[in-house]
């Protein structure tokens, strides 16, 4: 899919308002929202055991249905493995978090606005195979206070948890997480991993996405699995 026809579909979700597609979205907005409010979190990390799941589609909607009403939304790029949104919406693929991370830009030197209002984006950065977040924990957590400050919502994309090395570390610092997963590709053993592997880090996961369709997702559930 070329980047052309990619930003036309996006437009077209944004401008959909009350179609079903949309509905769908409301809904996992809806979820984090109360979850947002319960527990005073703004950032939230989409991840999934491999990729190919699904998780950066589901963070692009995410953030459209919420910027459209209203809120004020970052989409931070922390996929060091395959990152993509920079090219999904009009930004430059400059600056962005590798240069953050590693003290060479200012924060605020990176978000860029999206062709949709309400909505910014902080890209992964040019240099992004150099910058491992789990060694710069501490500059990754002052940029995602400085973010959180800013705006209303922050949805993380990260690498994936089974084959990347700095996703683990990303959700951790987020206020929760959402682990998207896939019907008929994603492995019972790779969610369980994946499971795991996040509550080894004391990551507060909060729900599961399960996509059955790839990019239509035309039904999928958030199933909470936060420990009672």
């Amino acid at each position: 899919m070329t980047k052309k026809t990619e930003s036309r579909r996006l437009q077209q979700f944004y401008s959909s308002y009350g179609s079903t597609f949309h509905e769908e979205f409301r809904r996992l907005k809806s979820s984090l929202e109360f979850a947002s409010e319960l527990h005073q979190h703004k950032s939230f990390a989409v991840v999934s055991a491999r990729n190919g799941e699904g998780k950066s589609t589901i963070v692009r909607h995410l953030a459209l249905t919420m910027a459209k009403e209203g809120k004020r939304v970052l989409i931070i790029d922390a996929n060091f493995q395959e990152p993509v949104m920079h090219q999904h919406f009009t930004c430059d693929t400059g600056a962005g978090l590798s240069h953050v991370l590693l003290g060479q830009k200012r924060t605020s030197e990176c978000l860029h606005e999206t062709q949709f209002t309400g909505l910014s984006i902080l890209p992964c950065g040019v240099m992004s195979s150099a910058v491992d977040p789990a060694v710069y924990l501490d500059a990754f957590r002052r940029m995602l206070k400085e973010v959180e400050r800013q705006f209303d919502y922050v949805l993380i994309e990260t690498e994936s948890i089974l084959e990347g090395r700095s996703s683990q570390a990303a959700a951790g610092l987020c206020g929760g997480t959402v682990i998207v997963a896939r019907r008929n590709r994603t492995k019972a053993a790779d969610l369980k991993d994946t499971k795991i592997s996040l509550e080894g880090r004391g990551t507060n996961i909060i729900g599961v996405i399960l996509n059955r369709k790839q990019y239509t997702f035309k039904q999928f559930f958030i199933r909470n699995t936060t420990k009672k």
